[in-house]
């Protein structure tokens, strides 16, 4: 699952990664869990460097099929997200 950020503010972020998603099978069709790892390169507070993901989310069907939310963990709490996401089909 590729990711591309941008984080606006004082001094602007941004960061692209390459992540690798596990999709729990579902309990219900309504969400559908998932955790993930990853690794990637960011800019962040002038500084350049490599980081590692580690992602825990869900697919939220129950409002649409592609909408899900999921907090990422970059280099053990260095850097947190939580994101709201829109997956395109293709």
């Amino acid at each position: 699952m590729p990711e591309i950020y941008i984080g606006p503010g004082n001094g602007t972020s941004f960061g692209a990664s390459g992540n690798l998603i596990y999709r729990f099978p579902p309990a219900n069709e309504k969400v559908r869990p998932y955790a993930g790892l990853g690794l990637g390169l960011a800019r962040i507070d002038r500084d350049f460097s490599g980081n590692y993901n580690v992602i825990i989310g869900a697919q939220l069907s129950f409002i649409h099929e592609n909408l899900s939310i999921d907090y990422t963990m970059r280099n053990s709490f260095d850097y947190n997200q939580l994101a709201v996401t829109y997956s395109l089909p293709f």
